[in-house]
């Protein structure tokens, strides 16, 4: 629900397809890979970005937390806060990484790339789209990590087996779900019955 709220359904189809495979990638399960990238999107939405750049860049930064997570021994969730952050203005979100996001290093980041004007002018959109692409070319070193190294070591193979553990949880519960909502209505009715309500 959240993802068709925040994407739309032609959208969410992507997600949907993304997040199947982010177990492999990333090490999330399907609920943890919908909710990051839902999580970035709320708070792009706003900003004037197209739809499909707004999904491109979530599941990007999504992706990005888990390679930061396997790269430097936190995890995913407190990444993706910090790369959150970033995208929201914070300059020293990822600051303990080496990453200093202010107006100065962007301005730098923009002429490096061949980009005229004032960080500080751009418009909201522009803004973001900025700092999303010197995020991504600071954190190049480590894009892809986990998958690199998710079955190469200890706390990989580790982090493998939670997730196919919570995975066959989040499916077991998609299928005994409907069963179990049955089983509530019916008790429901069962007390009104009792209680002589219609």
């Amino acid at each position: 629900n959240v993802v068709d709220a925040t994407f739309g359904e032609s959208a969410s189809k992507k997600i949907e397809n993304w997040s199947k495979k982010a177990g492999s990638q990333f090490g999330y399960t399907e609920l943890e890979a919908k909710k990051f990238v839902s999580t970035m999107g709320v708070v792009m939405k706003a900003s004037g970005l197209s739809e499909s750049e707004i999904v491109d860049m979530s599941t990007s930064l999504a992706g990005l937390a888990a390679d930061m997570g396997s790269f430097y021994g936190i995890e995913p969730d407190k990444a993706f806060d910090k790369l959150k952050s970033a995208m929201q203005g914070s300059s020293s979100a990822l600051k303990d990484f080496g990453i200093v996001v202010s107006n100065a290093n962007l301005n730098d980041f923009m002429k490096n790339m061949g980009m005229d004007g004032d960080f500080s002018k751009l418009s909201n959109a522009e803004q973001y789209a900025v700092r999303y692409q010197y995020i991504i070319d600071q954190l190049n070193d480590i894009n892809g990590n986990y998958a690199r190294t998710a079955e190469d070591t200890f706390n990989g193979v580790t982090d493998q087996i939670e997730t196919q553990k919570a995975r066959l949880q989040e499916t077991t519960g998609k299928t005994l779900l409907p069963f179990v909502e049955d089983i509530q209505k019916q008790v429901l009715a069962f007390y009104k019955f009792l209680n002589g309500d219609t």
